[in-house]
């Protein structure tokens, strides 16, 4: 049973990582992340390809065409050594292929000096990047983009406004990648004014981009901060078109959501997106009728998502009646709404959300339980963690007796973890 729980907190983890954009890059490395982290960017062509070590490596004997960066002495080659881990990798490359090389010295262990022939060589900057994704590098475009963000390495806004150009290009790994040195980078986002965002608008409207590929540019952007988000998504192309409900959740991420008739208007779309934006604009809001519609939406909303987000929205409600909507939904059938009204009341923190908790830890479905253990864990008030302990040694459930022990950071027996 407690291998379930670890289950559903576990999936529960990945599904907000992955909605909040932390497992970014599963397949290659984000390429301008390469590109500063690489000691000698060259662009070359393959000459010979050699086998070593029982064919564990291959060694690229590489004529620059072209240094990017770092140096390469005057009809010089680069040699880039592949260590092929499982003895099935693909080499990276085929003699005479034209390639862009990202790589930095290979370090001097004492298995590579007995593995290659003396010399100096180079590794690939990032060595779980696959043969694929390494040899799509040496599409002009990708070249092309590489040789200009080094270019401008030195003048933060030229390199933010050429990123933004390339959230347009046809390329897909491109615009990704593009997105991602932006949103990392405060100094390069912190210039993003709506003069230098100015190419976004064009993107946002161009249906050679997926839609949500288009969303997801915004709100990133929105979250990372780029000052001139909000006059982009203002605009009446991007807030009435397709992208109206990232858009409006862009502007209540930046603080300057409209006003709340239209956010009330909003919250009884016919999408459920656009509903959930709007509840998102109206939990911050003191107003009797802002707190009334997230109610209504926790207790009748036809999208399970939109109760959910209603739920988390109540966390930060002023209204005191918003305990007693969270302690109901911690009676519903479906984890999701569960866990968030455990989350809220966690972030509510006060005497009787607390006693909320301590009644669904103590009387429960088995969901309400293990949520509620954690969110009293979580509040970490003297209160919470007594109601904790008093239920780890009286609680009838064995199951649930456990949850609390990790709730608590208590070390559990061995025969405890089955």
């Amino acid at each position: 049973m407690l291998m379930r729980v670890r289950f559903v907190w576990a999936t529960c983890a990945l599904v907000a990582a992955l909605i909040l954009g932390v497992g970014r890059s599963a397949i290659a490395a984000p390429l301008f992340s390469l590109v500063d982290r690489s000691a000698t960017v060259v662009r070359g062509t393959v000459g010979r390809v050699d086998r070593y070590f029982d064919d564990k490596f291959f060694v690229f004997t590489i004529a620059p065409t072209e240094v990017l960066k770092g140096t390469v002495a005057a009809g010089g080659a680069v040699r880039l050594a592949q260590e092929r881990v499982f003895g099935t990798e693909s080499p990276y490359f085929a003699s005479g292929a034209e390639v862009l090389v990202l790589a930095v010295a290979l370090p001097p262990y004492s298995y590579y000096r007995r593995a290659l022939p003396e010399g100096s060589y180079l590794q690939w900057t990032d060595p779980k990047d696959a043969p694929r994704d390494v040899a799509a590098l040496a599409d002009p475009a990708v070249v092309d983009a590489v040789r200009r963000y080094l270019a401008t390495a030195r003048d933060v806004p030229a390199t933010a406004r050429h990123l933004v150009t390339l959230l347009g290009s046809p390329m897909a790994r491109l615009r990704a990648d593009a997105l991602i040195a932006l949103t990392d980078r405060h100094d390069l986002v912190a210039t993003l004014d709506a003069s230098a965002l100015e190419p976004l608008r064009a993107v946002l409207t161009d249906e050679h981009v997926p839609l949500a590929e288009r969303a997801g540019m915004l709100m990133a952007l929105a979250r990372a901060g780029a000052p001139g988000i909000a006059a982009i998504a203002d605009r009446p192309e991007i807030r009435r078109g397709p992208l109206q409900a990232a858009a409006l959740d862009a502007l209540v991420v930046v603080g300057k959501p409209p006003d709340e008739e239209q956010l009330l208007a909003a919250s009884r779309a016919s999408d459920p997106a656009l509903r959930i934006a709007a509840v998102r604009g109206l939990a911050p809001s003191s107003s009797r009728a802002a707190f009334d519609r997230i109610a209504e939406i926790v207790r009748g909303d036809a999208a399970p998502a939109v109760r959910v987000e209603a739920l988390h929205a109540l966390g930060s409600a002023t209204d005191p009646r918003a305990v007693d909507i969270l302690a109901e939904a911690l009676n519903s059938r479906d984890k999701e709404e569960v866990q968030a009204a455990a989350d809220a009341l966690m972030r509510i923190r006060s005497p009787e959300a607390v006693r909320a908790l301590a009644a669904a830890l103590r009387d429960g479905s088995f969901d309400a339980e293990a949520a509620s253990a954690f969110a009293l864990g979580q509040v970490n008030r003297p209160e919470s963690i007594a109601i904790l302990r008093e239920q780890r040694d009286v609680h009838p459930d064995a199951h649930v007796r456990r949850i609390i022990k990790l709730a608590l950071g208590e070390h559990l027996e061995e025969h405890e973890d089955e």
